[in-house]
């Protein structure tokens, strides 16, 4: 199917973007290679405006266009009508699979410890097995996912039979592909595929999923694989190295995980004042939608808004002294949250350095439940 202008305009601007420093122009000609076919109907010019990328690169693409000629493109090992299996039937797989299948990719087996979520998760999909263990799906699929927890991604794949030329990924945000070192020692492909994104259920994953990031770490023989897969799927790529991957799955836990105790903790302070805690969920994600929404609008720190970029310290005073009073156990969240958002009210011009000190020192007097002095 040929590709719009628009189409081509993402992909070069993404491989553009993660083409390693000091290397963009190689990448620029082989971009030229590798689209040759497309690009020869479009127009050059608007495929690179779209990239946001100066009017040069021109030159580069071109040249790698008229490259394709003494250059053969092998087939990849990896496509789109490759069996899949999934090893683990929870959440996250369940969802991605759900996903893959609708996307037209074949989900063929499934291995679950528990037998119960194996026949749902194949129950969810077109023509997928339910294998009686790991080996079954390793045995029937040409791209096994290992969607386990972290601390069970080794230790399955280590009891498997891999074979030379198959393909494994694993979905942990935090681990690099070391865990399927035993794997990649049998012959097989190995990498990550991880969506940056809070799953609970399948039915709320799966809908989820488009305008995910996903983070890839991934060999040259499986990474356009990987790339073509998350973009499939709705979800943005973004290529990552093993020693970039802790702190890149800390935000996420920080913006997912972590934002959800925020939200739970906020609500359960609504039956200090005499309500439920479910009215102040109901109450409080509408404010989290409309965060979320100015953030992606505005970015940071535009995007930051409230009683601290305004520097209205008598109302945070009153927050001060009410937690103390009141809710004491919320009080050290607060305070740690509060000071590290002011560099960005500072930041976004709205609270002067000086009133950022004032602040600062109020909220530090509060801390560990002492009084201001």
């Amino acid at each position: 199917m040929a590709i719009t202008v628009e189409e081509a305009g993402e992909l070069l601007k993404n491989e553009y973007a993660n083409a390693p420093s000091g290397e963009k122009g190689p990448y620029l000609i082989l971009f030229g290679i590798k689209y040759a076919d497309d690009l020869a109907h479009l127009s050059l010019s608007r495929v690179i405006r779209e990239a946001g990328l100066h009017p040069t690169a021109n030159v580069q693409i071109r040249h790698g266009m008229k490259l394709t000629k003494y250059v053969q493109m092998t087939t990849p090992k990896f496509k789109k009508s490759t069996p899949i299996g999934f090893i683990g039937a929870g959440a996250v797989g369940g969802s991605l699979a759900v996903a893959l299948s609708a996307a037209g990719y074949p989900v063929a087996a499934v291995a679950s410890r528990r037998s119960e979520s194996a026949r749902k998760f194949a129950g969810r999909l077109t023509d997928c097995a339910v294998q009686p263990d790991a080996q079954g799906v390793a045995d029937r699929a040409d791209f096994v996912f290992i969607t386990a927890p972290d601390d069970a991604i080794a230790p399955i794949c280590d009891s498997l039979r891999w074979r030379d030329g198959q393909g494994v990924a694993h979905c942990s945000g935090a681990a690099s592909v070391e865990p399927l070192a035993s794997a990649a020692a049998q012959g097989a492909a190995v990498g990550a595929l991880h969506p940056l994104q809070a799953f609970t259920s399948v039915e709320e994953g799966a809908k989820n999923i488009p305008g995910t990031t996903f983070g890839i770490e991934a060999p040259p023989e499986l990474k356009d694989y990987l790339e073509t897969m998350a973009r499939d799927i709705g979800g943005n790529p973004i290529f990552l190295r093993p020693e970039d991957k802790v702190l890149y799955h800390v935000s996420g836990v920080l913006m997912g995980n972590l934002l959800a105790v925020l939200a739970s903790v906020a609500a359960s302070m609504w039956r200090k004042f005499g309500h439920e805690r479910s009215e102040g969920i109901r109450a409080l994600t509408p404010m989290m939608a409309a965060a979320a929404r100015n953030l992606d609008a505005n970015g940071v720190p535009g995007g930051v808004a409230g009683p601290y970029p305004r520097g209205d310290v008598g109302t945070i005073r009153k927050h001060l002294e009410a937690l103390k009073a009141d809710a004491p156990e919320y009080l050290p969240l607060y305070c740690e949250l509060a000071l590290a958002g002011l560099p960005f009210a500072v930041e976004k011009g709205a609270l002067s350095q000086e009133r950022s000190d004032e602040i600062k020192a109020l909220v530090e007097s509060f801390q560990g439940g002492a009084t201001e002095t």
